[in-house]
């Protein structure tokens, strides 16, 4: 695909108009035409779609979807990794915030990264390496059952 974004940052929402203001005006001048925003709304019954509308007018590159009945979270979450287009995810909540003036750095296991940063970074690098896990309850080795 040519003009497939590198990274979608898919934001699973319900009810949102108290946080999704603040996270969009943090996150949307970070991004670039790399970069595509997805939100999958789950019958939000404020003024979470007017909200988004209205930032779609604002940035093109944030698309937006209201599913027909509420999926609850998990399936929501599903919904959101699905519809994406870039080579690479990252599910966000509504109320995540990305701090202001941080370099981001996104690697998967064959070495390739994407940076999400302003202008100027300093004080905080991430490094994310997504890796497979051979066992998927492996939280049980620290104690923890889910």
């Amino acid at each position: 695909m040519k003009n497939q974004p590198v990274l979608t940052i898919a934001i699973p929402i319900y009810n949102g108009e108290r946080t999704i203001k603040n996270m969009l005006d943090i996150l949307m001048p970070q991004c670039n035409e790399k970069i595509e925003v997805l939100v999958s709304d789950n019958c939000s019954t404020d003024s979470t779609p007017n909200i988004i509308k209205e930032y779609q007018n604002k940035w093109g590159n944030i698309s937006y979807w209201c599913n027909e009945t509420n999926l609850k979270t998990d399936r929501n979450c599903i919904k959101c990794l699905q519809k994406a287009k870039g080579k690479y995810t990252w599910l966000m909540s509504d109320d995540d915030i990305i701090k202001m003036n941080t370099d981001i750095n996104l690697t998967n296991n064959n070495g390739e990264s994407i940076s999400v940063s302003t202008p100027q970074p300093e004080y905080i690098t991430e490094t994310f390496n997504f890796k497979p896990t051979s066992n998927s309850n492996n939280n049980t080795e620290n104690g923890n059952d889910n």
